[in-house]
Parts: structure tokens; C-alpha cells; sequence
């Protein structure tokens, strides 16, 4: 007579399908795990409380199964659970790619222009061989020679220079035919632009050449003597600045900083602060010498130039920024699938039309409300609360 129990038991196809809906719930469930800790932005112990809730899920669906209606209950939610991990590591994956696409470099770069008088009849650098070309010795002195070198090195000669120590005598020169071509960072032709005096340089100059200078290759940040120290201890409180830079494109670019805010971040209460500073307001920064400048002019110097105006005006140290212009902040807005941000007041904005409340925006939506000053009796104060609103929105 046979012994039931030495016969191996033969499991019914309703629980081969269950074992198969837990192993394809363990596994979505581990890359979606592997995902999230290559992102390095969510607490390991939320990761380890998640993975136990998902193992406790697995073995639920098993035991459910031992019953014919609630383990087709179990097998539903279970693939609604699948469902959701593939969903979560595809949009996982999409920060990562966003993430990495649009953090902050270690060089900058700075565009140097070459400048002649609209009726200046040279269209490029070969027709202005013979010109005398004068540049700012004050203004971004390593990268101004690196782009006279380039110059060089394109026309195949030596150039005849004349150094100024001030911008605008370069320009009034410019203008009054003393020099032929001036040689000046893109960022300061924008500036000269916006003093009264020299408005006319916006449409009475013409650039006839365009010069990327990689500030990595021409100024070298640490010495070989300095040692950098990494400080892994979390500090109970330390401060970020996020910097909004007015560009589309590469982030590595050099220019003016309108968005200046500082996120006072504390990790034993969980809150951050957040300060925003308007782009128009005179501060002093090393760069000038002590003399006041536009805090958004502080940017054309470079990221720790504005460090340095905000460290000046609030007495503070500065522990980490991160740098953005809009590419990269329409990217991330994306990324996220939008964000739902609290507006305080209707308003238009570029295209777009904003309500009272919340109103849930994508990237380019997030932009324009982020931009609009125009519109607010408070004009670039309320701009400064609609940029942290969006922060806000986004954590």
C-alpha cells in the first residue's frame, strides 16, 4: 500500500501562477531597490522597511493561495504591486539619466567675444588681421589672454593689443575709432548694456567672432601643496546655495546669477529654511574690490564669487551649492511628472496662466512662474517667493 507520505505533491496551475506572480514581485522589487540606492537621495532604513513590506507581500500571496477565491485576490494585488515597481524603476531610472545630465561641472566656461562697430565692414576674424584690438586687463584677465592667444593662433600672427584697465574707456575708444576691435567676455558686453551710457553698444556693436575658454584649462583652483579633506560627518545644520543662472544649454557657462537663494537645511528637526535674495540688490564681493555691484553681476565671476557677496551680506559660511540655469530646471521639473505649486495670486506669465492656489505645473510651466515679476505689485520680491514655492512643490 502506498505511503502518502512519500508521494510528492503536485501543485495546481492556480498555484504555480502564484509562485510566479511572488518571484516576479521579489525581483521587480530588487531593481527597483538597486535603482533607488544608486540614487543615493532616500534613507536606507526606508529602503530596508520597504524591501521587508514587499518579502511580507510575497509571502502573503503564498499563503492566500491555500484558498481558491482569496488567493485570486492576492494574485491581483500582487500584479498591481509588479506593475507599480516597473512603473517606479522606469521613472527611477529617468531621474538618475536627469540627474547626471544636469549636475553641476567642475570647470565653467566663459565666452569671449570679439567686437567691431556695426558699419565696421569686417564679417570675421581673417578680415580684422590688421585690426588693433583692445581688451580689459581687470575683467577675466586669464581667460581675455587665452582668447587673444586663440586669436593668434587662428590668424597665424601677432596682433596689435591695447590694454585697458577699464571696460568702458575700451568702449568709448571703440566708439570713437581709437581702436578697431575690442575683445571682451560676452557676460560684460551684457552689463555695459545696461548702464544708461552705454546703451548704444547693444545695437550699435557687432560681434564677429565667438571664443569658448575653459577656465579648467587656464587657472589651476588648488595647488599641489593644499590637501582637499572630504568631511563625511553629517552636521546637525549646513547650508546650500542654489544658484539660477539665466541660460538654456550647458550649465558650465558663466552668467549672471538671478536666482540667489540660501536652503538653511537642519537634520535633527527635518526642516529647511529657505532665504531668497532679489538679483538687483548692491552687494560687495572680492571680485570688486569692495565696491558694490548687482548681486546677479557677482555670477559673470563665477559661482564662488556669489558665495562670496552672500557670505559678506548675511555674515555666514557657505557649505555646498548647487548651480542650475533653465535647461536643467525644465529637465528635473519633467523628470519629477511635474510638480503641484501654491500661488498666492492669479497671474500671466509667458504663455501661461496661473491661479489663485494650487496649480500643477510642468517644466515650462514651472519656468514661466518661477520668471514672472512683472505682474506683482512686489515685482522681483514676489518672484523670490514664487521660486520657493517651486522648491517647495518639488521637495
Amino acid at each position: 500500500m502506498d505511503n502518502p507520505d512519500w508521494k510528492r505533491r503536485v501543485f495546481s496551475t492556480r498555484e504555480k501562477v502564484s509562485f510566479i506572480f511572488a518571484a516576479a514581485l521579489i525581483v521587480s522589487a530588487i531593481i527597483l531597490t538597486v535603482l533607488v540606492i544608486k540614487l543615493n537621495i532616500i534613507p536606507t532604513m526606508y529602503i530596508i522597511a520597504a524591501a521587508v513590506v514587499v518579502l511580507f507581500m510575497a509571502e502573503f500571496v503564498l499563503f492566500m493561495n491555500r484558498w481558491r477565491v482569496s488567493g485570486i485576490i492576492a494574485d491581483v494585488i500582487c500584479g498591481i504591486l509588479i506593475v507599480a515597481m516597473v512603473i517606479g524603476s522606469f521613472y527611477v531610472q529617468i531621474m538618475r539619466d536627469t540627474i547626471k545630465g544636469v549636475q553641476a561641472k567642475d570647470s565653467e566656461t566663459v565666452y569671449v567675444g570679439v567686437y567691431v562697430m556695426e558699419d565696421d565692414p569686417a564679417n570675421e576674424l581673417a578680415d580684422a588681421a590688421d585690426y588693433t584690438f583692445g581688451y580689459d586687463a581687470q575683467l577675466f584677465s586669464d581667460a581675455t589672454l587665452a582668447a587673444v592667444s586663440y586669436i593668434e593662433e587662428e590668424l597665424d600672427k601677432t596682433i596689435d593689443t591695447d590694454e585697458y584697465a577699464n571696460m568702458y574707456t575700451m568702449l568709448d575708444d571703440l566708439q570713437g575709432g581709437d581702436i578697431d576691435s575690442v575683445i571682451l567676455a560676452e557676460s560684460y558686453m551684457e552689463v555695459a548694456a545696461e548702464v544708461s551710457d552705454y546703451s548704444w553698444v547693444e545695437d550699435d556693436v557687432r560681434e564677429i567672432a565667438r571664443i569658448p575658454i575653459d577656465t579648467d584649462n587656464i587657472e589651476d583652483v588648488t595647488s599641489e601643496s593644499e590637501e582637499v579633506v572630504e568631511n563625511t560627518e553629517v552636521p546637525e545644520t549646513f547650508i546650500v546655495y542654489i544658484s539660477g543662472i539665466d541660460t538654456y544649454g550647458d550649465v558650465s557657462v558663466r552668467s549672471r546669477s538671478d536666482v540667489n537663494i540660501l536652503a538653511v537645511v537642519n537634520t535633527t528637526t527635518k526642516k529647511i529654511l529657505l532665504l531668497t535674495t532679489p538679483r538687483d540688490y548692491f552687494v560687495s564681493f572680492e571680485a570688486t574690490g569692495g565696491a558694490l555691484d548687482k548681486l546677479t553681476h557677482a555670477g559673470i565671476y563665477g559661482i564662488d564669487q556669489s558665495e562670496d557677496a552672500l557670505e559678506t551680506l548675511y555674515e555666514i559660511d557657505i557649505d555646498y551649492y548647487v548651480r542650475m540655469n533653465f535647461t536643467g530646471f525644465v529637465n528635473i521639473i519633467n523628470a519629477m511628472g511635474g510638480i503641484t505649486v501654491y500661488s498666492q495670486y492669479s497671474f500671466k506669465g509667458g504663455t501661461y496662466t496661473f491661479s489663485e492656489g494650487y496649480n500643477t505645473l510642468d517644466g515650462d510651466a514651472a519656468l514661466a512662474f518661477s520668471r514672472e515679476r512683472h505682474s506683482f505689485a512686489d515685482g522681483d520680491f514676489q518672484r523670490g517667493r514664487n521660486q520657493m514655492a517651486v522648491i517647495e512643490g518639488m521637495i
